[in-house]
């Protein structure tokens, strides 16, 4: 199963695409630009924007919101305040706050641009 995971996938005009991992890291990256007759059947596509045209019949198409303080190793994401939107807790302990935060998914569904 090819894994493109923050890369570019190398499909080809007409291309059939049945599985693989083509999760990107910022949301709406458009994959497989200028591309014409891909045909989507399977595989993770998480952040993705494919071309106008493309004929999606499966697989998983997310948006996700990636938090910073969750993955600090990724320098395409944004710097963020402590208190930042993906905070789903915060917690006063002796004088401290902690905060528990988590990636957000935006949509559901392939999209197109």
């Amino acid at each position: 199963m090819p894994n493109y995971h923050n890369k570019q996938p190398t499909w080809q005009n007409d291309e059939v695409v049945d599985s693989g991992n083509y999760s990107q890291r910022l949301q709406d990256t458009k994959v497989g630009e200028g591309l014409t007759g891909l045909v989507i059947n399977g595989g993770s596509f998480v952040n993705c924007l494919f071309p106008i045209g493309t004929e999606v019949n499966g697989g998983l198409h997310l948006q996700v919101d990636y938090c910073k303080h969750e993955h600090p190793d990724w320098d395409e994401l944004e710097d963020e305040s402590e208190d930042c939107a993906h905070v789903t807790e915060t917690i006063l302990l002796d004088g401290i706050t902690l905060y528990t935060r988590e990636d957000t998914i935006i949509s559901n569904g392939a999209k197109y641009g």
